[in-house]
């Protein structure tokens, strides 16, 4: 990946497959970005499984069946370009050899206000829009994201140990956004300059260990706190048994 950046400042394989067609400028600050700078820890890889579903300008189509150029529907943008699709097909020997490659399984209805078509499993550190007045007196945002693996806490909502094999799939857009997956809101790849947190910098290297990351200059597309942060607002609800997802303005507009 250093070298496919470096030869001519765009990248344009960063798996198997993709052409001119599918490449990615990496920049930062306007600035190309050398492929030297390119290292694993300031990106974090988010990952949807095989089967789930995108709302798109053309309908609900599979993540699998996603392609570059293809526009989606996303909460803050309308409907966006999709850049890039990256995939890693893990079976059953690579999840008994790392228990943390397990996706996290969000059943039907967990999130609450019936947002959710069906089951949607998700990478450990995959973070999902949460939407509530918790929140907003929290955070002082009524929407914010949180890691699939903090949401275990809740009921229906756990470390899926029965699955034989996963097929993980990421899309990468020219900024972060929130994609609708399976009916609730979700958000894409995101790169960023920072560093990671240990948990997302682990996770990165075990499933994508070819990606190298690249310095583009990534906006959060929503508030993410931290992970004790995280902890106590998942606590919140529980205290409160709240839904994850209240009816709110933003969330409404999900539904029309």
């Amino acid at each position: 990946m250093r070298a496919d950046q470096a030869d001519d400042e765009i990248l344009n394989a960063i798996e198997a497959g993709w052409d001119a067609s599918t490449s990615l400028r990496i920049q930062n600050g306007g600035t190309a970005v050398a492929g030297t700078d390119l290292k694993f820890d300031n990106t974090n890889v988010v990952c949807f499984n095989h089967g789930t579903i995108i709302a798109t300008e053309s309908g609900p189509v599979l993540v699998e069946n996603l392609q570059s150029g293809g526009m989606i529907r996303t909460m803050n943008h309308g409907y966006q370009s999709l850049s890039l699709v990256l995939k890693r097909k893990l079976p059953q020997c690579a999840l008994v050899e790392n228990e943390k490659l397990r996706p996290v399984r969000i059943s039907t209805g967990a999130l609450g206000n019936n947002l959710q078509e069906t089951d949607l499993l998700i990478s450990r550190q995959h973070r999902m829009m949460v939407s509530s007045p918790i929140c907003k007196r929290m955070f002082g945002d009524e929407n914010v994201l949180i890691a699939g693996v903090r949401l275990t806490e809740l009921s229906g909502i756990y470390i899926d140990y029965g699955v034989r094999e996963v097929e993980y799939y990421h899309l990468v857009f020219d900024q972060h956004e929130i994609v609708i997956a399976n009916g609730p809101p979700s958000e894409s790849f995101f790169l960023r300059p920072e560093a990671l947190k240990a948990e997302a910098l682990e996770e990165i290297t075990a499933l994508f260990p070819t990606l190298k990351s690249g310095m583009i200059p990534f906006v959060l597309a929503a508030h993410s706190p931290d992970a004790q942060k995280q902890k106590r607002l998942i606590k919140r609800y529980l205290d409160n048994s709240k839904p994850l997802q209240a009816a709110t303005n933003c969330q409404l507009s999900l539904m029309l």
